[in-house]
């Protein structure tokens, strides 16, 4: 297995690198049993130090079909996974495989993750960062990367190298691409003259909590509302849509509340699912990054 990447994640510790039939005849394969290029496989452990014998087949290409290792579209090595709480966020290598050697060359992609083993793109073969221009220091192939969060941006750092070919030889650098922070993608109406709705996996507040949005495109006119169901998605009371105050402001972290305030309590011990509502105006969409739950002690 090449291109390790440790990342820890609900309380389990995880090693995840590329493999292929080249290398492992007997586990770098799918699961009608056919050769495969690079697929990306993880290996889990409870402490860091017992750890499972048998790898779990974590990520393919969007339409993956069995070929010639190198040769076809393939997941290069993970890196970077970054833990979010409940959910992991990891660039990957595109492999853009060919049978002439000086050819093939590497984009950087995106994965996410909610159990740390099984990884999706929610966005089939979207580039996250793109090589550059042939000849150019990231004209070769693309290779780690790595995130942060500096104050509202969201850096990303990664390497490029300006030779081409399967080990893309060459001269290399660090670049930094930008982000306003945490807007990796977004959630929008489809047709903005409608209302839309989404509805979380279920959630557990403890004694107090808030929540804050990260949102776009949003005015009086164009709004997003929240509210809380029980286990059963009835609404719960004081924090249902009719009682949220419309989120009408723009930015990286604007405070959700209600009529009776912004401070989640009463809920502790008991399952609840956040809803959001999405109101359109005119032709334009709010658009919702990303939502932030904040423990209040």
């Amino acid at each position: 297995m090449e291109g390790a990447n440790f990342y820890k994640f609900n309380n389990n510790y995880f090693v995840q690198g590329h493999i292929y039939n080249a290398w492992a005849p007997t586990t770098g394969m799918l699961f009608n049993g056919d050769p495969t290029g690079r697929v990306l496989f993880t290996y889990q452990s409870p402490d860091f130090v017992h750890w499972t014998e048998a790898p779990a087949f974590s990520f393919a290409r969007h339409g993956y079909r069995s070929g010639a290792p190198g040769a076809v579209e393939e997941a290069h090595t993970a890196s970077g996974a970054w833990n979010r709480g409940n959910v992991l966020v990891s660039p990957y290598l595109q492999w853009h495989g060919s049978k002439e050697i000086d050819s093939r060359w590497m984009d950087v992609g995106l994965l996410v993750s909610n159990d740390g083993i099984h990884f999706r793109e929610p966005v089939p073969d979207f580039q996250l960062i793109s090589r550059g221009e042939k000849g150019t220091w990231e004209g070769g192939s693309l290779w780690g990367v790595s995130f942060v969060n500096v104050g509202d941006k969201t850096f990303i750092y990664y390497s490029g190298l300006d030779g081409g070919g399967s080990t893309a030889i060459g001269r290399g650098d660090i670049g930094l691409a930008t982000l306003e922070r945490d807007r990796f993608g977004y959630l929008s109406l489809k047709d903005a003259r409608e209302t839309g709705q989404l509805m979380t996996s279920g959630l557990e507040l403890g004694e107090k909590a808030k929540i804050f949005a990260n949102a776009d495109g949003v005015d009086t006119n164009v709004s997003i509302r929240f509210g809380l169901l029980d286990e059963r998605y009835q609404p719960i009371r004081g924090y249902t849509l009719k009682d949220c105050i419309p989120l009408v402001t723009s930015g990286l972290r604007q405070a959700v509340t209600w009529k009776r305030g912004g401070v989640i309590q009463g809920l502790a011990g008991k399952r609840v699912y956040l809803q959001a509502e999405f109101q359109g105006s005119g032709g334009k969409s709010p658009r919702l990054f990303a939502i932030y739950l904040e423990s209040i002690r």
